[in-house]
């Protein structure tokens, strides 16, 4: 058993060309896991096989440069005697950057899963030998069979997987006429000769419904004729998947609860985000099990005015953001205020929104993902706490003001200008892992919001704390967050945003007769 973990990636460096090589390299390995199985990655022509053993604490790879009769000696040493792993990288050949980090290298070999299989040590030569000489066989393997043909039919939902199209393949759009339009496209072809087609490979997933796409007429010629070297096995593999993912988590949807869907966006000094589309909003929702009720309602869509001017936003902030957050209360009334939120725009105004929202509904906000440029959460289910909170009570005696940093997306050098310009006792909020993800799951910005709740709370009732100079770098929903753990009795927030190399208050936000107002500084 390996109690330690082991990394090696020989693979990077000169191949090992003798059997003496072989044996010390094994040497400074130790025992191989039991469990261990050889892995073989192949690229088109065989131009370069890399072998790998991958366990959870114990991953290696290295290439071999050995004569035919000494190859197979190599290969028993290895753990071949069970079975040898092969994965092709159909239509590409491994680069440099594949195999210059072992990370790089695993991520080739798991876009691969798709095209592999399990051969004996002469089923493996056999391979490489036809490979190198290029000896495809001619004829196509085995016709799909009824279950393959149900199994594809069942995954596509009649619908055409290729990556964007949705083309519904069971009525024809020009006449009305009902029937099959779909083309069943093999992934790794049923042929070795043809396009994508693999030796040994070919027959062995002819049948195979993971590597059978359901295509429109126009994209089935596409990956076929028109464009086949754009489209290798791999690229098709994780289309099929990603198709059925996306359709699973659309159908898991129906059993969710139907709430009202918003969309806010405000221009950040002229540049805008795009509105979440219906797979957005689909995959979004999943996270809190919820789906969209009716249609997507649009109160703001990156004013033309703001674009042109947009300090004129800034000047009538506080009104803006009054206004849409009143909206969405009255439109969920009915909903017993619950519902999603996809807002974006300056951070002051999205805490200003979160703040005349409340905490005492459950209006959730959602992620703009900066990394991917669309709307996600980046993680399935909620993770540990990605932040943390420091602060020390003694500094807050005798002041009736703090600052409140939250660092996210980054914990910039204007930030640190700004604490120390202030000059008042600080609270740090602070990502453990920086970037615009920082708050991977809904369910992690709801704990986010009750720990800044409390926080408040507890500076308002202890320490007397007035006001919060909150000085914030964070994703949209963050904000939104931020703003809803605000409460009645708890110290002002005066919500700065960069400006140039610094930061400048941007927005008040009070309690005033058990309401919610919203300020923008005179020095706006």
């Amino acid at each position: 058993m390996i109690e330690q973990n082991i990394s090696i990636h020989q693979a990077a460096f000169e191949p090992i060309e003798t059997l003496d090589e072989l044996n010390k390299f094994l040497s400074s390995l130790g025992t191989l896991p039991e469990s261990a199985r050889l892995g073989v990655l192949t690229d088109m022509n065989g131009q370069n096989q890399v072998l790998v053993i991958l366990e959870p604490n114990f991953k290696v790879s290295l290439r071999l440069n050995l004569p035919i009769n000494e190859k197979r000696r190599a290969l028993l040493k290895l753990g071949a005697v069970t079975g040898i792993e092969l994965r092709h990288l159909q239509g590409k050949q491994l680069t440099t950057n594949d195999i210059n980090t072992l990370e790089n290298l695993v991520g080739v070999w798991n876009q691969c899963e798709g095209q592999s299989t399990v051969l004996a040590i002469d089923e493996l030569e056999a391979f490489l030998l036809r490979l190198v000489d290029g000896r495809n066989e001619t004829g196509r393997g085995k016709g799909f069979t009824k279950p393959t043909l149900d199994r594809v039919a069942q995954d596509s939902h009649g619908y055409c997987m290729f990556e964007g199209c949705g083309e519904n393949l069971v009525v024809d759009d020009l006449t009305g006429y009902l029937g099959n339009y779909g083309y069943n496209a093999h992934n790794v072809a049923s042929s070795e000769s043809g396009p994508r087609g693999i030796p040994y490979l070919s027959a062995l997933l002819s049948d195979e419904p993971n590597n059978v796409l359901m295509l429109c007429d126009k994209h089935h010629r596409l990956i076929d004729k028109i464009a086949t070297v754009d489209f290798n096995a791999s690229r098709l593999t994780k289309m099929r998947e990603e198709f059925t993912r996306s359709v699973t988590r659309l159908l898991e949807g129906l059993s969710f609860r139907p709430v009202p869907v918003f969309s806010i966006l405000w221009p950040i000094g002229g540049h805008v985000a795009s509105e979440p589309d219906e797979r957005d909003i689909a995959n979004c929702l999943s996270h809190i099990k919820a789906r969209i009720a009716g249609t997507l309602n649009v109160l703001s869509s990156n004013d033309k005015s703001y674009r042109r001017k947009p300090e004129s936003f800034l000047n009538d902030m506080n009104e803006v953001v009054e206004h849409e957050a009143l909206s969405i209360i009255q439109q969920t009334q009915k909903a017993s205020h619950k519902a999603a939120l996809f807002a974006f725009g300056p951070m002051p105004a999205l805490v200003g929104l979160g703040a005349c929202l409340g905490n005492k509904c459950e209006i959730t906000p959602m992620l703009r993902y900066r990394d991917g440029n669309c709307w996600m959460w980046p993680q399935k289910r909620k993770i540990d706490k990605p932040y943390e909170i420091k602060w020390d009570g003694d500094q807050l005696s005798g002041t009736q003001e703090a600052t409140l940093c939250i660092g996210m997306t980054n914990y910039t050098d204007s930030m640190r200008r700004q604490e120390l310009k202030l000059g008042l006792p600080t609270i740090k909020v602070l990502a453990k892992q920086m970037g615009n993800a920082a708050i991977p799951h809904p369910h992690n910005g709801l704990e986010l919001k009750a720990d800044l709740h409390t926080l408040m709370q507890t500076l308002f009732d202890k320490y007397a704390i007035q006001r919060l100079h909150v000085l914030i770098c964070a994703s949209n929903a963050v904000c939104v967050f931020l703003g809803q753990a605000f409460d009645l009795y708890q110290p002002d927030l005066l919500v700065y945003d960069f400006s140039g190399d610094e930061m400048e208050p941007r927005l008040l936000i009070s309690y005033k007769k058990t309401k919610v107002e919203l300020s923008v500084p005179k020095s706006v």
